[in-house]
């Protein structure tokens, strides 16, 4: 009986070190990240590989996804109008919509959005335009200072890379 406890302890010490160790791709010290807070755009285009978590008040939204097997692709609710434009890209309007990829390619295009608050962990680039002329919300790069949005549409700006 005591060797069959012993036996389970040292399970029990040595499994989640083996779960970490078979996940490499979570700890990339390569990672970056691209935060957005409370946008307001006429057009942002994110081209990216990771996770990528975000909310908008109302807007229009193409998500595509290249290549199905390599992430959960886009998941999405609260969307009021849902096309599927193709096997690889999805169109999405609406009010109050959350949605998230985890893992693998994605690209976003926002168009005419609001309220906007997202994160992406990983790598890609980002094209922004924001309203111009007043507040129209802020970003961040790899954990740098806020800066507002830009009032013409500007990019690509880097994160992860």
């Amino acid at each position: 009986m005591r060797r069959v406890l012993i036996l389970l302890a040292i399970l029990a010490l040595a499994l989640p070190a083996s779960a970490l160790a078979a996940t490499p791709a979570a700890l990339n010290d390569a990672d970056g990240t691209l935060a957005i807070k409370n946008g307001t755009a006429t057009q942002i285009v994110i081209r990216g590989t990771g996770a990528i978590v975000g909310h908008f008040d109302y807007g229009r939204m193409w998500f595509s996804d290249p290549n199905l097997e390599d992430g959960t692709g886009p998941l999405v609710k609260g969307a009021d109008d849902v096309t599927y434009i193709s096997d690889t890209k999805t169109y999405f309007e609406g009010f109050d919509v959350k949605f998230r990829s985890i893992g693998g390619r994605y690209r976003i295009v926002l168009r005419d959005v609001s309220g906007l608050s997202l994160s992406a962990v990983g790598s890609g680039r980002v094209w922004l335009g924001g309203l111009g002329g007043g507040p129209d919300g802020s970003f961040s790069l790899d954990g740098a200072p806020f800066h507002s949005l830009p009032d013409k549409y500007t990019g690509p700006f880097s994160f992860g890379l």
